[in-house]
């Protein structure tokens, strides 16, 4: 039975909860991953394969391991020609110089603005040049985004490039069933969107929806807002009065309008339930689209724009909205039938590349999709997480404080541990020093844990909420004095 290794943070029916995948990072700072990781084993799960996944960054075991134990290695990637991922990009590389068995690049991106200039990547070409050459010399062809990374590849010198779109889009193969925006959608309707952090032009945007939109619900991807929605950790730079929804005292936040999602099943089935979807995020928007839900795209550089263009998503330049424009404007903008046209071709494409890196999809094998169905609708994975700025139920309170009791229990047996070691050890200063360095480091973290928990002791919540968890954080800030 062939065995696959793939990039993935973890398997779609792996239950890990919102408080590990943000400590843990597990989503790689934005939940958009588990859009196209989750497609990507959908599709590759057939009954002859085995597929494992190892994370976001490189894989940790040896080169000989993976040459030993695996018979593919399979990269579903994002924007990753980016200089911020450079340092992950060139380990990544060091690794495949090593292997011996395919690899497969499941659509990498380059970054750049909307006016598609490639021109600020020059200082990258060398890494990506050896990153793509890596895997050229252990595949037939290298898969992209769209045309913007096809071309720049291209003019570094490469041939073997093919534009295939983003792996999310095909979650249902060749199967794509969308709705058209209801002509009745109003003021009343079911609005949600997305919004990234660094596209300032979403401010203004938010706070127009938010006075006009009354059922209007904010879906955010990245690491600051689930911080902000778990914890009320506020954000660098980011004020309480900004008009950016990212402060955990944002009215988005303390209204309960806000939903997290840290599995891409909940999300996608969430998003059935919406009327009308728009924002800068394109996984945010192609998780609408997966749902049937109409979507619109505000593109606000290239990495999003070139797979709505590939993909023949409705988009506009974010940087075009003006004033009057809201959900309705976008809703009647959103014309669906160019990406329901384009989808049976953009499948044909994809699929074909799968054929030609010798890896059989699923879709050929509908007794395999339900099996891999089954398994994700039998796991118990989270549904969804409330800003506790808001008004969370006592069992979302619960459950945050239970993650912060176990943590610290882990905490005290590793410091206890430690110290055992190191008392071990006392005679050979050589050997006490690393020890000492690690007990510092669990100090540090019970620390972190105790700040935590002051931060969620100050959180605003009904008086009798906080009269059934005092008790226990009494409990857990009584074991923390003794651990330090």
């Amino acid at each position: 039975m062939p065995r696959i290794l793939i990039r993935s943070g973890k398997r779609p029916e792996e239950v890990v909860s919102p408080e590990t995948t943000l400590a843990a990072n597990i989503f790689g700072a934005n939940s958009g991953n588990y859009l196209f990781s989750h497609a990507a084993h959908r599709m590759l799960s057939r009954a002859d394969v085995t597929l494992d996944p190892y994370g976001l960054g490189a894989p940790s075991m040896p080169a000989e391991q993976i040459n030993e134990e695996y018979d593919h290695l399979v990269l579903p990637m994002a924007n990753s020609f980016r200089p911020g991922y450079m340092p992950s990009l060139k380990k990544l590389t060091s690794l495949i110089e090593s292997l011996t068995i395919p690899v497969t690049v499941l659509s990498v991106g380059a970054q750049a603005t909307t006016d598609m200039d490639t021109g600020h990547l020059r200082a990258l070409d060398g890494t990506v040049k050896k990153f793509v050459g890596a895997v050229l010399d252990r595949s037939p062809r290298i898969g992209v985004r769209g045309a913007l990374t096809a071309e720049y590849l291209t003019e570094l010198g490469f041939k073997d490039v093919e534009p295939i779109g983003c792996p999310s889009m095909f979650l249902n193969g060749p199967n794509f069933e969308l709705r058209d925006p209801t002509p009745a959608l109003d003021y009343d309707s079911r609005i949600s969107f997305s919004v990234t952090p660094r596209v300032k032009e979403m401010g203004p945007i938010t706070t127009n929806h938010i006075q006009k939109f009354r059922n209007l619900r904010l879906i955010p991807q990245d690491d600051i807002s689930l911080a902000a929605m778990l914890w009320a950790s506020e954000p660098k730079n980011i004020d309480r009065y900004s008009e950016m929804p990212f402060h955990p005292q944002h009215p988005l936040f303390t209204e309960d309008k806000a939903r997290f999602f840290v599995d891409a099943t909940p999300w996608i089935e969430y998003m059935g339930t919406i009327d009308f979807a728009f924002g800068d995020r394109i996984h945010g928007n192609v998780a609408a689209l997966l749902a049937g839900t109409p979507a619109f795209l505000l593109a606000h550089d290239s990495r999003v724009l070139e797979l709505a263009e590939h993909h023949k998503i409705p988009h506009m330049l974010v940087t075009d909205v003006t004033p009057d424009m809201d959900a309705l404007t976008f809703a009647q903008m959103a014309d669906m039938a160019p990406l329901r046209n384009a989808h049976a071709a953009n499948w044909e494409i994809f699929s074909r590349y799968l054929a030609d890196q010798g890896l059989a999809h699923a879709f050929d094998a509908p007794t395999d999709i339900a099996a891999f169905d089954a398994t994700v609708a039998a796991a118990p994975l989270p549904s969804v997480v409330h800003a506790i700025t808001g008004t969370p139920g006592i069992e979302d309170v619960s459950d945050r404080v239970q993650w912060l009791y176990r943590r610290l229990a882990l905490s005290e047996r590793k410091a206890r541990t430690t110290a055992q070691t190191v008392e071990h050890l006392s005679a050979s200063t050589q050997a006490v020093e690393p020890m000492r360095t690690q007990l510092r480091k669990q100090a540090a973290r019970i620390v972190e844990l105790d700040r935590a928990i002051n931060e969620l002791r100050a959180t605003p919540m009904p008086r009798t909420l906080w009269s059934d968890i005092k008790p226990r954080l009494r409990k857990l800030k009584s074991r923390f004095r003794r651990a330090q």
